[in-house]
Order: C-alpha cells, then structure tokens, then sequence
C-alpha cells in the first residue's frame, strides 16, 4: 500500500463536501429569496414592472431552485443510499438552467458588455461541472452506491471547517460590533434600539466563539463523545442565539416605522443563521446514533483518528473557492488588461475616499489574482488527492496569500490609523475584509503543520 493510499479517508472527504454543499445551498437559497421579496415588494408597490419583472422572477425562481438541490445533493451524499450521485447530476441541469437565463437577461436585457458576461457565466458553471466531472472519476464512482463512513466518522473534517467558518464569524462579528460601538453618537448609546442591536451582535459573536471551540475541541479530542457533545452545544447555542438576535432586531424595527420588507428580509436571514448549526446537529447525532446501534448489535469496529486529519474537506473548501476566483480572474486578467484602477474610479460619489481604499486594494495587475487563484486550486487538488506533495502546495499557497494580501491591502491597514469621525465605519469595514481575506490562507498554514494528536483508537463511552 502507497503511503498516499494510507493517508486518504475512506470516504475521500466526501463528508466535508456534503457539508459544505448544504451550507452554501441553504445560504444562497436565503439570499436569493431575500431579493425576490424585495422586488416583489417593491414592484406592488409601484404597480408595475412589465417585462423587467418577469425576467427577475425566473432569475430568481431557478436560482432558488438550483440553490435547493445543491443542498440535497451534498445531503446525500452524506445520508443517501443508492446513486448518491444523483443528485448533483439534478443539481447540474438546475444550474445549467439558470446559467441560460442569466445570459439571456445579461445580454438582452442589460446589454452587458462580453467583460461583464464572461466572467459572470464561468462562475456560475465552474462548481456544477466540476461536481459532475468528480462524481464520474473512478476513484467516486465506486462510492455510487453508498459513500462509506470515514474512520473517524468524518468529524475532524467537519471540525476543520467548524473551526475556519467560526473564525470568520469571530472576525466579521466583533468588527461589526465594534463599528456600531465606535460610530454611535450622543445619547445614542443609552436608547433602547441601540442596546437591542448591540445584544443581537453580542450574541452572534458569542456564537461564533462557540464555534470556534467546537471546532478546536474536534481537531484535539479522540474521544468522539466529547467532539459530539462541543458540536451540540454549538449546534443548540447557535439556534437560540439566532432566534433572541433576530427578535430583538425585530424589536428594534418595530420601535420605529415598521416596513414589511424588513421583517421577510430577517425571515431569510434567520434561514441562512440556522443553516449551519442545524446541518451540524443532523451531521454528528446521526453518525453518534449509527455507532451506538452497531454497539447494541455487537458489531462495533474500532475507530481511529483520521488518516488525513481532516485535511480532504479543507481541501474541497479550498477548491470551491479557488474554482470561484479563477473564474472571475482570468477572463478579467484576458479582457480587461492593466491594473483596473480605472475601473474602479467613482470621483464624485458619495462614498469618496472609501473608493479610493479600493482603488488602491485594486490598482496591481490581475495576474496576480490568476496566479494566486491557481495556486490554491493546485493546493486544494493536491489536498483532495493527500498526494505527496499537499504539505508543501497548501503551505505555499496559505504563505504566498497571506504575504500578498498584506502587501496589497497595506494603504488600506495603515489608513486605520488616521480614522477619524465619519469614515471609521467605512475603513473599519474594509479591515474586516482584509483580515477575512487572511483567515483561509492562515488557517491552511496552521492546519496542514499543526502537530496532530497521537494517532489512538476513539471510541465513544456510551451515550450522551
């Protein structure tokens, strides 16, 4: 046996695609009827919208639909028995429709020029070909029938992504926090929708750093009770945090002019805010649940730690990101040569020198963005493969980004020094991006050198 063979998860990280695939599902889902409301709205409003109106409708009823099955596609490939690659095939069909309907209103209704539309349609085909080309591979198609369950259940997977995905929260949370904080004026700071607004951001950070533990303890333990109990807590937390957030949010509007746009808008968010725990719970107590049965039948198998550590759904979030980058890089890098700061010049609006942040973040060749994008694509396929190589392509790519990001976005960290009144919300904001852009490549460079757990048999102690 090759010592690639020996490192490779017998569900070849299927379980963190399956993840991942729900979650972006649900929140696409979310916020694509987050849009159709509001145009629904607003069009009742006015009373009109002819021809504009239906296009809108059909963009976004099928990105709706296609946003559904992408989530139960990954849904079964986790759960499903039986062709569990048939649902990305209906995936693949649903994003195919959609894509048809987006150029028809790209080019015929918006008369967008060849530099918008391009980038916009590789996008939107680059995820469901790439599935359809992974479930035909050998490798894939022998897993048709049922994907087997990793040695470790999946959970140190799944654990790598609670930990990534709680860093962002941590990150985007308590720099929201502190811009509404920082940007209050007067008495506002005592006013009761103020502090219902700052006891909703309090509570998704609290989340997040929940999460975040979740994650850590999965990528520590061996005892898979106790990996299972953290994600619980994580998982039970998150949807009461949700819910108190969202009311007094709700509380909050309903002080003032209450607008029922408003209220359908949070009805979606509160759907993407409880995507990720919910998916979670289901992913844990259902593997936890298989395992004690196969106790009380006494055909229990030992369980071990993940031969990859987990480093095969790093490597498929990784590849879903790279995938998007490359497709609005390179046809921008083809068809738009130059440094595109032009592009990005808006002298005269109102958001003045918050512009010209991003002027600066855009004024460098993207080829740049090309080569990075590649870079992560060849890190994430040499992750997937756990190849000989994914050590040294996933460090290079988590040390390259970083030090590119920081070298790119310096105007933009040492504008934060000089904030002043007015634009400490909009600079602030901007430093949640460049600190977010970091997060993945820094968690890659931590993750593949972390120094793993002894390699130990885990099984659970009983039920929990």
């Amino acid at each position: 046996m090759s010592d690639q063979s020996r490192r490779v998860p017998a569900d070849r990280g299927l379980s963190g695609l399956g993840l991942l695939m729900q979650l972006f599902g649900s929140v696409f889902a979310a916020l694509t009827s987050v849009i159709l409301i509001v145009v629904l709205i607003t069009a009742g409003r006015a009373r009109g919208g002819g021809n504009e109106m239906l296009w809108v409708l059909l963009l976004c009823g099928t990105g709706i639909t296609r946003s559904l099955l992408h989530r139960a596609a990954g849904a079964e490939l986790l759960y499903g028995t039986g062709n569990v690659f048939g649902g990305i095939k209906k995936y693949f069909i649903a994003a195919m429709a959609n894509t048809v309907v987006w150029l028809f209103v790209l080019s015929s209704q918006m008369h967008a020029p060849a530099a918008g539309i391009i980038p916009m349609l590789l996008a939107l085909v680059a995820w469901p070909i790439a599935l359809v080309v992974v479930a035909s591979m050998p490798a894939y198609r022998a897993m048709a029938d049922k994907v087997p369950t990793g040695e470790d259940k999946g959970f140190e997977g799944a654990s790598i992504l609670m930990l990534v995905f709680g860093l962002l929260g941590v990150i985007f949370m308590s720099l929201m926090l502190y811009v509404t904080w920082t940007s209050a004026r007067g008495g506002m700071k005592g006013s009761l929708p103020f502090m219902m607004m700052m006891l909703a951001m309090i509570l998704l950070v609290i989340r997040s750093g929940i999460h975040v533990g979740a994650g850590l303890t999965g990528l520590r333990e061996t005892r898979f009770d106790l990996v299972v109990a953290s994600a619980n807590r994580y998982a039970d937390f998150g949807v009461i945090a949700t819910f108190i957030a969202a009311g007094a949010i709700c509380l909050t509007i309903m002080m003032g002019a209450p607008d029922p746009t408003v209220f359908a808008v949070m009805a979606c968010m509160v759907w993407a805010l409880l995507a990720w725990p919910l998916t979670i719970r289901k992913f844990f107590s259902e593997r936890q649940f298989a395992d004690l049965m196969a106790q009380t039948r006494d055909e229990q198998q030992p369980h071990h730690r993940a031969p990859d550590l987990g480093l095969t759904s790093l490597g498929w979030l990784l590849f879903a990101q790279a995938l998007l980058s490359i497709s609005f890089a390179l046809p921008t890098a083809l068809l738009a040569p130059g440094n595109g700061a032009e592009a990005m010049s808006m002298r005269g609006n109102p958001f003045g020198e918050l512009t010209g942040l991003l002027g600066a973040q855009m004024g460098h060749s993207p080829w740049w963005g090309v080569g990075l994008a590649a870079l992560q694509l060849w890190a994430a396929i040499e992750l997937v493969r756990m190849s000989e190589l994914h050590r040294i392509a996933a460090s290079a790519f988590g040390a390259l980004a970083a030090a590119v990001t920081l070298y790119f976005d310096w105007p933009l960290i040492s504008h934060l020094g000089s904030m002043r009144g007015g634009d400490l919300p909009g600079s602030t904001m901007i430093f949640a991006m460049v600190a977010m852009q970091l997060t993945i490549p820094v968690a890659t460079l931590v993750l593949v050198n972390r120094n793993p757990v002894p390699a130990a048999t885990a099984r659970f102690t009983g039920a929990t």
